[in-house]
């Protein structure tokens, strides 16, 4: 019986007061305060990242919306240098037309030039054939300007007689 008591005394030390306290299990209500400030907390995390990825994406919206006015003002400017460069290119070819029609109108007044120049020269050979160019005669003051030229020529014939 002495071993029976024994087992029964021990048994009755681990309920006694004097015995080494047992550390309380948490109650179910502590465990569920204590999984929602978990929960929380991981809420709180995550709440922090979408802040972060949101602030991303405003700044990448931001950017998407000054690279889209880029690309619109660039159109603008490709639209208006092809159109400065259509008119180019029908002002040279107007200036081509007028420039031809120009240097057509050169050739044909060279070639009238060319026409009349050669009448002219024509004309004055024909107007020249008759007449006789004396040169070196020296100046007499006679009534008949004639007599000094009859002077002249009968005397060189005379040379030439001889």
């Amino acid at each position: 019986m002495a071993a029976r008591n024994s087992k029964h005394s021990a048994k009755d030390l681990n309920n006694s007061v004097s015995s080494t306290p047992i550390k309380p299990i948490a109650s179910a209500k502590q465990v569920k305060v204590n999984d929602e400030e978990l929960d929380l907390k991981k809420m709180f995390e995550l709440m922090a990242q979408m802040n972060t990825k949101l602030d991303k994406l405003d700044k990448i919206e931001r950017h998407l919306a000054s690279v889209d006015q880029d690309i619109k003002d660039l159109k603008e400017s490709y639209t208006f240098v092809n159109a400065t460069a259509d008119e180019l290119k029908r002002a040279k070819r107007h200036k081509n037309y007028s420039i031809k029609s120009l240097e057509e109108s050169i050739a044909r007044i060279e070639a009238k030039n060319a026409t009349l120049t050669k009448e002219l020269n024509d004309i004055r050979a024909h107007s020249m054939r008759n007449n006789l160019v004396f040169y070196n005669l020296p100046e007499v003051e006679k009534e008949d300007p004639f007599v000094t030229v009859r002077e002249v020529l009968a005397n060189k014939m005379r040379i030439d007689e001889k």
